[in-house]
């Protein structure tokens, strides 16, 4: 996960994205620009997936300087939009998808939004026509709150970056957190639990005109709704086997990375099915190469597991119940299903094998 900040008309202050320093190890941006509303920043903490080179640091620009990007997320259909981008001429500096979604916006626009695939929360601000965008991915994947009331609008990947902004609170909503207390619900509106604190909804984007005063108000545009149901006439293998294709095609794409990728396995259906998934003599290639011969797995509660394709033997160190369950066997199988050997045990980091890099250890509690 990345963080990210920006703001319109609210005095410039760089250590709101401080604030979120653990979202991005490998990168700090900032920048700020001037507008007829008042002054405009952008801030970004960086954690490197694609393209790990300095390449990828924000605020991003394109080659004119007219748009400046801040972006959390992945954009998973990167290679194929680079691709299409490129035969219309577009020329890239970088292998990352963060410049493949400045460039889509340059492109298409807001139209932008219904070509990509991926998970994702941004802001793009337009120096020439002193506009800000900001847009979420269609379910919400990525956060991105927004506080805005007459000193200003700001946008952050979390609200701690919000509160002590001019105008705000901080003081508790009691209707949402009634509802949660009550029911468990607290995404069932654009209302957070603090006052006057908002998330930019599943699916919605907001633009903030900045060529004039500032007037205290946005109306945020939802871009992708849920379609319309219908009936597909297909038996039941046929089903079956588009179900298995578009399954397999989503895997492959969240494969995509330069550095070691995790996955999380409880041994439920879901798990199970995308882990599964990653089988497959065009996966172990991928596997190899782009992820450096590494899988993650998390085998039940409170235990890991490292698949090293490179690694010679099978290391296992596990708790006398996991050894002896069927459970454990059947999870012992499908982490190791895509490589040659496996290791796994315990979430405790006295039992990991010295061979182990603390930073290829995804842990489930």
């Amino acid at each position: 996960m990345c963080g990210l900040f920006g703001s319109v008309s609210f005095p410039p202050d760089s250590t709101r994205i401080d604030m979120v320093a653990h979202r991005g190890p490998d990168g700090f941006g900032w920048q700020e620009f001037a507008s007829p509303t008042g002054p405009v920043a952008l801030g970004h903490r960086r954690l490197a997936i694609i393209d790990v080179s300095d390449n990828g640091l924000q605020p991003m620009a394109d080659p004119s300087g007219r748009f400046h990007l801040v972006f959390n997320g992945e954009i998973y259909n990167y290679l194929e939009l680079r691709e299409e981008l490129k035969a219309a001429g577009h020329c890239f500096r970088s292998d990352t998808d963060t410049e493949v979604l400045i460039e889509a916006y340059r492109a298409w626009g807001e139209g932008c939004l219904d070509r990509l695939v991926g998970m994702f929360a941004f802001l793009i601000w337009d120096d020439r026509d002193k506009r800000l965008f900001a847009a979420r991915d269609r379910f919400g994947i990525k956060p991105l709150y927004v506080l805005a009331n007459c000193h200003g609008v700001a946008f952050a990947s979390e609200i701690k970056q919000l509160i002590g902004l001019p105008g705000s609170s901080a003081r508790m909503n009691v209707a949402r957190v009634r509802d949660f207390l009550i029911s468990g619900t607290s995404d069932h509106t654009a209302e957070t639990m603090f006052e006057g604190v908002l998330h930019v909804q599943p699916g919605c984007c907001v633009s903030i005109d900045a060529s004039n005063l500032w007037n205290g108000r946005f109306n945020a545009q939802r871009w992708y709704a849920i379609p319309s149901h219908s009936t597909l006439q297909l038996s039941e293998d046929d089903a079956a086997e588009r179900f298995r294709d578009l399954l397999v095609d989503s895997v492959r794409m969240h494969l995509r990375s330069d550095v070691p990728v995790g996955s999380c396995l409880s041994g439920g259906l879901d798990s199970s099915s995308t882990r599964a998934s990653t089988r497959g003599s065009s996966y172990r290639r991928s596997l190899k190469t782009r992820l450096q011969g590494r899988i993650m797995s998390i085998l039940g509660r409170k235990t890991c597991s490292c698949v090293s394709p490179t690694s010679r033997g099978i290391r296992t160190s596990l708790s006398d119940r996991l050894r002896s369950s069927h459970n454990g066997a059947y999870l012992r199988r499908l982490a190791g299903s895509a490589s040659r050997s496996c290791w796994t045990g315990r979430a405790r980091m006295s039992s990991l094998p010295d061979t182990m890099p603390a930073t290829c250890i995804t842990w489930r509690t």
